[in-house]
């Protein structure tokens, strides 16, 4: 009812029924968007440390090559190319390269060349998992730098859905979205209203320092959003099972907390710790909590208080939700006939698309 804009950020589809009963937000729009990953002079330095990221192994002089075949790619202001087209440019930089390097290129040629591979088989993933949910209108994602107004607008609630993508790669999506739809707030252009953003799994993006901080992008421009978010407008919303996986930092910015039940001993002290009001009496029924049942804390409200979320049948998706694998293990087909029939059904659904 207050058509206040959400970015929503899926590694594993747990918001695309929101899509499904779209009937029920009357007046409202959602979009459900995959990652279309495109490089561009902005964004350039963030891609390249992806690729590096994904090119484990390379030695300091081959780390050195790497950057010097880096800087000698040119891409103009106003032009974007696929991350694939852009490793092609960096292997054909490669070969161009003197013949002093030539003992080394190789190896380097080696790695971007498997770092293609990986990222067109993840390409490939989050395709086939969008064809198991093909009745959803999907729609490749945006250039948040070109185009902000496709992901925030009244109204609007756009679904980033991250599936089959690994973990470095995910975090670089979340970063390159965040940074630049912050920075168009940030710059008091006024091109996009206010928003908030749900960060679903947010122990995989703001890891704790003892778990990888240095591979995941996205680490520095959430701890930006949540510590200077709030001045232009920028809100964020982190949901995860476990919070002791949370960076700590980025977590103790956070003014309100609710928080369901908690089973881990680690966790539960981890919630403690971080949550100022939150006595230790409150924290030991923590573990007891039935269904729906939670404490809210912090700005929300004046002291920590009980509270019961109610189930809304509403908004159950028909074809989302908990599986049944008795009934799927029974029905388990796996003979050559059935493979055949399987890949016959899907060849002519491609026939049909084309």
């Amino acid at each position: 009812t207050q058509n206040y804009p959400l970015v929503i950020l899926d590694p594993h589809g747990d918001y695309l029924g929101l899509w499904e009963k779209r009937s029920l937000f009357e007046g409202n729009k959602i979009s459900l968007f995959y990652p279309s990953l495109k490089v561009n002079s902005q964004n350039l330095n963030l891609v390249a440390y992806l690729i590096s990221q994904m090119t484990q192994g390379l030695t300091d002089p081959q780390k050195e090559i790497f950057h010097e075949a880096l800087g000698k790619i040119n891409i103009e202001e106003d032009e974007e190319i696929s991350v694939i087209r852009f490793i092609d440019k960096l292997l054909q930089q490669l070969s161009n390269m003197t013949a002093s390097h030539r003992g080394t290129i190789p190896a380097i040629s080696r790695g971007l060349k498997l770092v293609r591979s990986k990222i067109e088989a993840m390409e490939t993933a989050n395709e086939m998992l969008r064809r198991r949910l093909s009745q959803y209108d999907w729609n490749p994602m945006p250039d948040p730098l070109t185009s902000p107004e496709k992901f925030v607008k009244p109204g609007h609630a756009c679904i980033v859905y991250l599936g089959g993508y690994d973990h470095v790669t995910q975090s670089t999506i979340v970063a390159l979205v965040l940074q630049h739809l912050f920075d168009q707030r940030a710059s008091m252009k006024n091109s996009i209203p206010p928003f908030l953003t749900i960060v679903e799994e947010a122990h995989n993006f703001i890891p704790s320092r003892g778990e990888g901080q240095s591979e995941t992008p996205s680490v520095e421009i959430i701890r930006k959003v949540i510590t200077e978010g709030r001045k232009f407008g920028v809100g964020l919303l982190l949901v995860s099972q476990r919070p002791s996986r949370l960076d700590e930092t980025t977590l103790s910015q956070c003014n309100t907390f609710l928080v369901f039940r908690l089973v881990n001993p680690r966790d539960q002290a981890f919630v403690e710790k971080v949550m100022e009001n939150l006595s230790k009496s409150d924290s030991r029924l923590l573990p007891g909590f039935g269904p729906g049942e939670g404490i809210v804390s912090g700005q929300a409200v004046r002291f920590p208080l009980l509270v019961r979320v109610k189930f809304d049948e509403d908004l159950v998706p028909d074809s989302i939700g908990d599986e049944d694998f008795l009934k799927a293990v029974k029905d388990w087909d796996n003979s050559p006939e059935s493979d055949a029939v399987k890949r016959g059904e899907m060849f002519e659904e491609d026939i049909e698309d084309n």
